[in-house]
């Protein structure tokens, strides 16, 4: 099994049919799980500032704000919250 230091994962529901029914919630808790049986007691995640219906939805489910950063793609830059949760 990887190194659990580091572990980048994804999450999106883009399917507006999808969204508000729970699906986010329990794929976001089985995650929660998964670190909190290997043992890490503290997550940390990234999302873009912009997505206030995201951000919300983790400050919801446990995440605190706990500083900023950005995501650089070419010339860009896009402002992102770091949201953490202690397990």
């Amino acid at each position: 099994m990887p190194s659990l230091d580091l572990f980048a994962a994804f999450l999106q529901i883009s399917a507006k049919r999808h969204q508000g029914n729970g699906a986010g919630r329990r794929l976001l808790q089985s995650g929660l799980k998964f670190c909190a049986e290997a043992g890490r007691p503290n997550v940390w995640l990234a999302v873009n500032a912009e997505n206030e219906r995201a951000t919300s939805f983790y400050i919801r489910n446990g995440f605190e704000k706990a500083g900023e950063t950005h995501f650089q793609i070419g010339d860009q830059a896009y402002p992102n919250h770091i949201l953490r949760a202690s397990l």
